[in-house]
Order: C-alpha cells, then sequence, then structure tokens
C-alpha cells in the first residue's frame, strides 16, 4: 500500500504535465498547474491531517482515500481540459493523509514489530517513488499516458481493498487479544 501512495505520487509528479499537455491539450504553461495543485493540496492535506482525523479513523482516512484517489485519477482520465487539470485538487487531498494513517496503523498492528514493518514500508514506499515514473513512462510507452493513468486508478482500487482486509485481519487480532 505504502508502494502504490508513494507510486502515484511519483506518477503525478513526473508525467501529470505533459499528460494534461498531449491529452487534454492544455498549454504547457498552464498543464504544469496540475502538479502544483496536487502538491499543494497534498502539503494543505498533511499540515491539516491531525485536525482532519480527530473526526475520522485511520481506517476510514486510508480506505477512504485510496478510493477518492481512485474516483480522481478516473475523473483525470475521463474529464476534458481544464476539468481534468482542476480534479489534481481531489486527488492531493483525498492521499494526502494516507501514508501517515498507514504508518500510525502500524503501531496497532502485532503481526511484525514496529520497526520492522516502518523499515519494510519505507523502503517500499520509496520504491514506489523511485519506480513509479519508471513504470509509468514504461506503460505508456508500450500503450499511452490514458492507459498508464488508468493503471495508477487500478492500482488505488486494490489498495482499497487490501486496506479494508488488513484492517479487517488487525480487528480480529485485538478482538482475539481481548
Amino acid at each position: 500500500m505504502s508502494f502504490v501512495s508513494y507510486l502515484v505520487e511519483g506518477a503525478v509528479g513526473d508525467w501529470s504535465a505533459l499528460y494534461l499537455f498531449e491529452d487534454k491539450g492544455i498549454v504547457i504553461e498552464e498543464a504544469v498547474m496540475g502538479v502544483m495543485l496536487f502538491n499543494g493540496t497534498m502539503c494543505i492535506g498533511r499540515l491539516l491531517g491531525n485536525t482532519i482525523g480527530k473526526h475520522l479513523t485511520s481506517k476510514q482516512v486510508v480506505i477512504g482515500g485510496y478510493l477518492l484517489g481512485a474516483i480522481a485519477m478516473g475523473l483525470i482520465v475521463f474529464l476534458p481540459g481544464y476539468g481534468s487539470m482542476y480534479t489534481y485538487l481531489l486527488l492531493g487531498i483525498s492521499l494526502a493523509m494516507v501514508v501517515p494513517n498507514l504508518f500510525s496503523a502500524m503501531g496497532e498492528q502485532n503481526v511484525i514489530p514496529m520497526t520492522q514493518a516502518v523499515a519494510t514500508s519505507t523502503m517500499l514506499g520509496y520504491m514506489g517513488i523511485l519506480m513509479g515514473p519508471a513504470l509509468i513512462g514504461f506503460i505508456a510507452h508500450g500503450t499511452s499516458l490514458t492507459v498508464a493513468f488508468i493503471v495508477l486508478t487500478a492500482l488505488l482500487v486494490v489498495s482499497a481493498g487490501i486496506g479494508k482486509y488488513a484492517y479487517m485481519l488487525m480487528d480480529k487480532s485485538k478482538e482475539a487479544d481481548a
């Protein structure tokens, strides 16, 4: 899940302006705003995350963030022009608190020692942010950037499902301990 979160961040950072320029017909000087909107809302979301997190559970933030992120990626692919560009606001805010909540969830689980879980998740996250742009480029080279972004959408949906399963296992583990 950490891998996918960072993979999406890397892919958005490296490919979105080109995608908006080539596939959505937005002039390059304006297309870079999509990346800026994403990064800006990610920053704001992470800064305000604790305030928002007081009203939601970690499970709701992670699963909801992935699902809302998948919807946003789908809209980015299917909306025309500027509608697609402004949807990066939704993508950024939906994914902003996913990774911090994944790290918090590592402290709640008792299957893997926390230090090992954090180290593994961090390593996979950085692999995602480093490999993501190359992976998207590879997919786009063989098909198109649209197909590559659809793959990102599917990965976000799969991550939501894995998150739901992981939180279910954590809940069962807590019940067994009680």
